[in-house]
């Protein structure tokens, strides 16, 4: 795909080497691919909307034999989630909470590769000022049914009234 010269400073990866391609948006706009290699290695591109599109499909049909998924944009979100079963898998141990997170996140089109749309992990330690966090007290923890914003009773009284 492109053009045909090359340049020494050029990233060249064998096609075999890709396991995933999503749907990306770069600067709010719907324009860009992200690539995650079979080495952990992950890349975001921006393109114009056809020359995405086209590479895209042409990704697509070449049914690469690593290839796990393709985020697809006619799929939602929620789809995509009940389709990979990795609340199951959480549920289960068998997957960490950060890589339940992370797997959340690049569902929900975060990623890494974009400041924009930088992952984010719920803040769910209380206690900032002791020396030693005792993990096993649930006083260090905030109460996550409450928004960040009301975790303290002032906040809750200033929201209330």
């Amino acid at each position: 795909l492109g053009s045909n010269s090359s340049n020494k400073n050029d990233l060249k990866y064998p096609l075999h080497w890709l396991r995933n391609v999503h749907l990306r948006r770069y600067n709010l706009r719907a324009s860009a691919l992200e690539f995650f290699l079979i080495d952990q290695t992950n890349f975001l591109l921006n393109f114009d909307k056809n020359t995405r599109r086209q590479i895209y499909q042409k990704l697509i049909s070449l049914r690469l034999p690593n290839m796990k998924s393709v985020l697809s944009s006619t799929i939602t979100p929620s789809e995509i989630l009940r389709e990979s079963c990795i609340t199951e898998k959480w549920i289960n141990r068998e997957l960490s909470n950060f890589d339940y997170l992370m797997m959340l996140n690049t569902i929900a089109g975060r990623t890494f590769n974009d400041l924009n749309q930088y992952p984010v992990f719920p803040w769910v330690i209380k206690d900032y000022t002791s020396d030693n966090l005792n993990l096993d007290n649930p006083e260090t923890f905030r109460d996550l049914s409450k928004p960040i914003g009301i975790q303290n009773p002032t906040h809750m009284a200033e929201v209330k009234s």
